[in-house]
């Protein structure tokens, strides 16, 4: 996850902005870690010349949704409350955290793992099934799995998943 803080040397509400990324990580349960970019720092992007003091960005995109603007410019956000102040609420910063952590999480061998876990956990009920088994032998020979032999498990795994319905019930639900 990239979360930066862009800021003007000079805006008032940096080190409220700072106490509040501070607070977000915390409540978020993500460790505390951002890059700053100085506006006018000639080292700093392009890209983030064209948003106003201060704007929290992560991933490359604002917390309150806006768009850059191209003029420098102090940030007014809306709180919970209804009113305006130069920072965004805890709360906004919060959940775009956790919305992007959850979606980081998803990604690589974990996401696949969950959803191959889920698959099976949804095929439970037809394993019991006699009727299907040729299925699941033609799909572990798919898979490079014919060679294993599983028939000692066989009637472990049958006793266990043992099930009143038959493959026509599973089918038709």
């Amino acid at each position: 996850m990239n979360v930066e803080l862009i800021y003007d040397a000079q805006c008032p509400n940096v080190e409220a902005a700072r106490s509040r990324l501070r607070e977000a990580f915390r409540a978020a349960g993500l460790p505390v870690s951002w890059q700053e970019w100085d506006r006018n720092d000639p080292g700093s992007p392009d890209r983030v010349r064209r948003f106003g003091s201060p704007t929290i960005l992560v991933n490359g995109l604002d917390v309150a949704l806006a768009s850059p603007g191209e003029a420098n410019s102090c940030r007014i956000y809306a709180q919970a409350d209804g009113g305006f102040a130069g920072v965004p609420p805890v709360e906004t910063i919060v959940a775009v955290l956790r919305k992007t952590g959850v979606a980081e999480r998803a990604k690589g061998w974990p996401g696949a793992l969950a959803t191959l876990t889920a698959a099976g956990v949804a095929l439970l009920p037809a394993v019991a099934c006699p009727a299907c088994w040729p299925a699941y032998a033609a799909l572990h020979s798919a898979l490079g799995l014919g060679f294993i032999d599983y028939t000692p498990y066989l009637p472990v795994v049958m006793g266990l998943l043992n099930q009143p319905r038959s493959c026509i019930s599973v089918w038709a639900s």
